[in-house]
């Protein structure tokens, strides 16, 4: 999973379910949902400082009954049970019960100079209009070039992506990837996303600023071939 929890209330949470019971207790209507419950959340989020609780506004998902909201269960609470500089930890209640163990989020490792840790997109070629996807490079580096595995949740994608699973043009990625400063290499193990944005076929690039990253995608033309990531910071 990944998640994005922002200054500005902001929530994109995206995960890897496989779960079927996520789309068979789903209660929504007119959204699209991704086989298994995978894909992703977006909207906005508001916290008790006295309790804990969290509140949700939901504004488009693809992961039905699965990830921090539950249609079908109108009377569950979640609550922020720990917050600490190395992990945010959330539990689920009704009025009766704990429906799970807590579930545990971690802050990515991150590196202030290189690809490694987390990034979000924007809209705008001069990387000014914060967009809600997201990207985690972890690094397994040992001798030679870089290598790891990365995540990616596209929340609000281009119209013109067509459907990918049952779900919408957006969703969630996980896989391999290999980097020798240069040329990013991508070996998808899960992919509901619009291909442009990961192309395995294409011919692509990273720079760096020290403001922001650059990916293009020489074959991509629909959305744009190049992209801009922000280094998601810790507040």
């Amino acid at each position: 999973s990944i998640a994005y929890f922002g200054p500005d209330n902001l929530f994109v949470l995206g995960s890897l379910n496989n779960d079927t019971d996520c789309t068979d207790r789903y209660a929504g209507t007119g959204v699209a949902v991704e086989v298994d419950g995978n894909g992703y959340e977006r909207g906005t989020i508001t916290a008790d400082a006295n309790t804990g609780r969290l509140s949700f506004a939901i504004s488009n998902e693809t992961d039905g009954a699965c990830g921090a909201y539950d249609r079908t269960r109108l009377n569950q609470r979640l609550y922020l049970t720990s917050l600490t500089s190395t992990r945010l930890a959330l539990r689920a209640t009704t009025e009766v019960e704990e429906l799970d163990p807590d579930s545990i989020l971690r802050p990515m490792p991150s590196s202030s100079s290189g690809l490694f840790g987390g990034w979000r997109g924007t809209t705008s070629a001069a990387g000014t209009t914060a967009d809600d996807f997201l990207v985690a490079y972890y690094d397994d580096a040992t001798a030679g070039a870089a290598s790891g595995v990365y995540v990616a949740v596209d929340a609000n994608p281009a119209g013109t992506c067509s459907l990918v699973d049952s779900g919408p043009a957006g969703g969630f990625e996980i896989g391999q990837y290999t980097f020798d400063g240069v040329t990013p290499l991508y070996t998808s193990s899960t992919s509901t996303l619009c291909q442009t944005r990961f192309d395995p076929d294409g011919a692509q690039s990273i720079s760096f600023t020290p403001d922001f990253l650059r990916y293009t995608d020489s074959q991509a033309s629909t959305p744009a071939a190049s992209f801009v990531y922000n280094k998601v910071t810790r507040p």
